[in-house]
């Protein structure tokens, strides 16, 4: 290679965008936000001040862990979703998939099969922090185990529910 030679996106080429959209990017970010500040304010609440390490100590062992494991909960909670309206399996009535698609508020057995999916992701959030992602930072069962129900409750994926139609029409 000469020195004038220049590689450009080597690492993540642009036209890698068109397989995962530039809209997961920013659901990370912001994943990543509020799994900060609910983490941030679990261990202010639970944990601080029997702990040797320190708030910022705990957040930085924990941070990453949490926020993988809850961007996976999340995933896995919509799969259903997914599931039902992309591939056929269980054929719903027009009515249904539709208003999961753009508007579950407009149809209760929509709003039940949303909601289902939100409370997946939440059990799930609580199951990967309580079991895996905050075992060894905080040993003490029982405020793990809270620690873990303020992220399941505060960080289950309630943008679900929003109805889409207010973004795309």
């Amino acid at each position: 290679m000469n020195k004038k030679d220049k590689l450009y996106n080597v690492i993540f080429p642009v036209w890698f965008l068109w397989l995962v959209p530039p809209v997961i990017f920013v659901a990370a970010l912001g994943n990543f936000v509020v799994d900060s500040v609910v983490l941030l304010l679990a261990y202010r609440l639970f944990i601080v001040g029997q702990n040797s390490v320190g708030l910022w100590g705990l957040y930085r062992q924990s941070i990453i862990k949490v926020w993988l494991f809850g961007f996976l909960a999340d995933f896995i909670g919509t799969i259903p979703l997914i599931g039902l309206v992309a591939t056929g399996l269980f054929p719903l009535p027009y009515e249904v998939e539709t208003a999961i698609m753009w508007n579950p508020w407009t149809n209760s057995a929509a709003l039940l099969i949303v909601f289902g999916c939100v409370v997946l992701a939440g059990a799930l959030v609580f199951f990967f922090n309580n079991r895996f992602a905050l075992k060894e930072v905080i040993p003490h069962q029982k405020e793990r185990f809270k620690t873990a129900v303020l992220l399941a409750v505060l960080t289950a994926p309630y943008t679900l529910l929003l109805p889409t139609e207010w973004f795309y029409c």
